[in-house]
């Protein structure tokens, strides 16, 4: 009951509020001050580089705009991007056989650490405004935070060299923007404001884009979707991104 009284009071407003929790909640009359933060959600950007990228500059023209107005906001903001933010199957490298293996299991693998790193770095040097932008979010408000999910199109985040490049890439360094800059490894998110919240990609209930191995999920911390080729480490293919 608190969580979703907080958040309902919290988004709209530009200060923290007080309120009281009454006997109709089945509570004593209970004083709480509750810091405001909206919740934005947005996903399938899907930024890459190279000729099939499909975030042209007028998208990422809006999308840069849409930030500054974010950070303009009195109260803070915690922008979650709910999959597909980035993706790595369309950034360079894309074609060569090094790209596709198997496991010994016959699993269909693509990526290995190094080349999703270098999918990133792509990524970033055409896309350097956006980058910038949410640096300037973070930076705007001390409170303000960003957090990532994967999703079938960047399971790349999976890879914690990725992970550190995408928050060094964001923060500039600032000690600061880098804690409030988060990848979430798991299926949905609840913010700790409403965990009555959900937000999901959704990948996994597509048999297409889905993560199963043996009828079991392989998207989490724990289980990541990543396997053997016999000599190193790679992303698992799923059907959807398959070349």
């Amino acid at each position: 009951v608190t969580s979703c009284l907080a958040i309902a009071i919290a988004v709209g407003e530009n200060l923290s509020q007080k309120f009281r929790l009454k006997r109709k909640f089945g509570l004593t009359s209970i004083r709480m001050t509750v810091p405001c933060q909206r919740i934005i959600v947005i996903s399938d950007l899907h930024i890459s580089a190279g000729k099939l990228d499909d975030f042209d500059s007028e998208v990422e023209t809006h999308f840069v705009r849409f930030l500054e107005e974010l950070g303009h906001r009195g109260c803070p903001v915690e922008l979650v991007i709910n999959g597909d933010f980035l993706d790595f199957v369309q950034a360079p490298p894309y074609r060569g056989p090094g790209l596709q293996k198997e496991s010994k299991e016959n699993l269909p693998l693509c990526f290995t650490q190094t080349q999703s790193k270098q999918k990133l770095a792509n990524i970033y040097a055409k896309h350097g405004p956006t980058f910038q932008a949410l640096r300037h979010f973070l930076a705007s408000n001390p409170n303000n935070t960003l957090l990532v999910l994967p999703g079938n199109h960047d399971p790349d985040f999976f890879w914690s060299g990725v992970r550190d490049n995408f928050v060094q890439y964001v923060s500039g360094e600032d000690s600061s923007i880098a804690l409030r800059t988060r990848i979430h490894l798991e299926s949905a998110y609840q913010p700790c404001q409403c965990s009555e919240v959900w937000i999901e990609h959704g990948q996994q209930y597509d048999p297409i884009n889905s993560f199963f191995v043996s009828n079991s999920p392989y998207w989490s911390k724990k289980n990541p979707p990543i396997f053997s080729d016999g000599y190193q480490q790679r992303l698992y293919a799923c059907l959807g991104d398959r070349k």
